[in-house]
């Protein structure tokens, strides 16, 4: 019990650290010429999370923490081999594939992080996702999940590469 009161002191000091250094964000434009060096004068930082600095990664990763724990729970995914252990998911910053084995797995999953998105006010690029269904390794006809996310993530192709976190 005690370990859990001193994690919500910890989550409210970190949520609070985050609020009064968002609101202070700020960059500036710099134009390097030969002859001269134009800077812009401070650009608020207004919404969304600040490109380019150490802490970035580390703020969004908190905030998606709330989703890996609900994929975790869902009793989702393939079994490790030997263990009681599921993989439901892969995350890496902004990049998540979800592995289901089967139709309402993914089904699942996929509500999963609807709730969760919506409840963090996070928009999903939809336009960069795919999904595929492979059976034994060969491809499957095209399934239908039924999520409001499915009409905008696109089939993958059988004769197209797909990549994660850069690679194909």
């Amino acid at each position: 019990m005690e370990k859990s009161v001193e994690l919500v002191g910890v989550n409210s000091k970190i949520v609070r650290f985050c609020k009064v250094f968002m609101e202070i964000w700020n960059t500036r434009l710099i134009l390097k010429t030969k002859q001269e060096v134009i800077q812009s004068q401070p650009i608020q930082i207004r919404r969304g999370i600040f490109q380019g600095d150490s802490l970035s990664p580390l703020i969004f990763s908190i905030a998606l923490i709330p989703l890996t724990n609900e994929l975790n729970r869902a009793d989702c995914g393939y079994q490790v081999h030997g263990t009681e252990r599921k993989i439901s998911h892969l995350l890496y910053i902004d990049d998540l594939k979800m592995l289901g084995r089967n139709e309402n797995d993914f089904k699942n999953e996929m509500k999963i992080v609807q709730t969760i998105s919506k409840d963090i006010n996070m928009n999903s690029g939809l336009e960069k996702c795919a999904r595929i269904c492979l059976k034994r390794g060969s491809v499957q006809s095209k399934r239908h999940v039924g999520s409001t996310f499915e009409k905008d993530v696109k089939e993958l192709d059988s004769r197209e590469a797909y990549k994660y976190l850069g690679i194909e």
